[in-house]
């Protein structure tokens, strides 16, 4: 009969006979030495940017990191979005001296952009001249000046 072992972390021990062969299995936990040093630095990771691709619509948004490290790229793949129709909603007429602003109402694909334009001063005039005409003297300050062709 002879008896073999490994040196390895798992243990195995062979008995041989002359009639059978038995192998067991034996893994032996060791002591736990203190820790090394630390390593030094390695490269910093480049993620550049890959493909962007357009996905269909109503998909999710799915982005993907390929290639090993230190040198990375970033795929990404964005759902096309819904046509969408806009037009001219109410306009109304907001207090002198006060913010212009706009807002959307209605859902895609039918939306309306609505305005509030606030009052804006009394203007000094309008005076329609002909191409070569000059501008009349005491035409006040301020006043909206057309040129016709």
């Amino acid at each position: 009969m002879a008896i073999e072992y490994s040196e390895d972390a798992v243990d195995v021990i062979t008995i041989q006979s002359p009639k059978d062969t038995v192998s067991i299995e034996l893994e032996v936990a060791g002591f736990q030495g203190p820790a090394g040093p630390a390593g030094s630095a390695g490269p910093p990771n480049i993620l550049s940017m890959g493909t962007v691709s357009t996905g269909t619509g109503g998909s999710l948004a799915a982005a993907e990191i390929t290639g090993n490290y230190p040198d990375q790229k970033l795929h990404l793949t964005i759902p096309s979005g819904q046509d969408s129709y806009i037009e001219i909603g109410t306009v109304a007429t907001g207090a002198a001296g006060t913010m212009a602003s706009a807002y959307m109402s209605g859902q895609t694909p039918n939306q309306l952009l609505n305005l509030v334009l606030p009052t804006g001063q009394t203007g000094q005039g309008v005076v329609v001249l002909g191409p070569n005409d000059p501008v009349p003297d005491g035409t006040p300050a301020g006043s909206v000046i057309f040129r016709t062709t």
